[in-house]
Parts: structure tokens; C-alpha cells; sequence
């Protein structure tokens, strides 16, 4: 009823015509809200998705930044492990080192004690020979 229909009679006083505008204008506005209200429709439907996607996507980030984390986490890990490994090393060798200082020593003292021991005999003999 947007525009009058042709078989209708012209209007017959002011009021009629006025009538007839205010139903045109009914009939427009209902139209109007129509399809407002099919826009609202699918914008609520397309909201009502939105939870959903907000999910996914909190999901699809969690299990990215797990990963990444997990990767970091690793690499610290071997970071680790090699960092023990020479560290046992370093402990190996300073054990071998300090043995190896160890046995010097006393071989250097056992040497000691022998030249003193017989740097006292040979004085001992000098001074009961004279």
C-alpha cells in the first residue's frame, strides 16, 4: 500500500485526503520497520557466533603460545644438559689435576726428605772423620 491503487476514487474532502496520506505513510514506516527488524535479526545471529569465535580464536591462541613455550622450555633444557655436561668435565679434569699436584708433591717431598736425610749423613761423616 505504498502508493495509492489506481481504481480508488479521487479523495472527496480534505480529510479523506489526509487519511490516505497518514495510511501511505503507515504502510512505508511498517516497511521500514520490517526490515529493521530483519537487519536486528541477523545482526543478533551473527553476534550469537561471536562467543563461539572468541573461543576458537582464545583456543587457537592458548595452543600457540603452549607451543612456543614448550619450544622455549626445551631449548633452556638442552641449554642446561650442555652446561652440566661441561661442567662435568671441568669437575674431571681439576680431580685428574689436583691427584696429578697431589702425587707431585709428594714426590717432591719424599725427594726432599731423602737429599736432607743424606746431606745430614754426609755432614755426620765429615765431622766425625775430622
Amino acid at each position: 500500500m505504498q502508493s495509492e491503487p489506481e481504481n480508488t476514487p479521487p479523495p472527496r474532502s480534505k480529510l479523506e485526503y489526509m487519511y490516505r496520506d497518514l495510511l501511505v505513510e503507515c504502510d512505508r514506516l511498517l516497511t521500514r520497520n520490517e526490515a529493521l527488524a530483519t537487519q536486528i535479526r541477523d545482526t543478533a545471529m551473527s553476534l550469537g557466533a561471536l562467543p563461539t569465535v572468541l573461543r576458537q580464536s582464545a583456543s587457537t591462541i592458548a595452543v600457540q603460545a603452549s607451543s612456543q613455550a614448550n619450544r622455549q622450555i626445551q631449548d633452556a633444557t638442552q641449554t642446561l644438559v650442555a652446561a652440566d655436561r661441561a661442567l662435568q668435565r671441568a669437575h674431571q679434569a681439576l680431580h685428574r689435576a689436583s691427584l696429578r699436584n697431589a702425587w707431585f708433591v709428594a714426590c717432591v717431598s719424599a725427594l726432599c726428605g731423602l737429599a736432607g736425610g743424606l746431606l745430614s749423613a754426609l755432614i755426620v761423616v765429615v765431622l766425625m772423620q775430622g
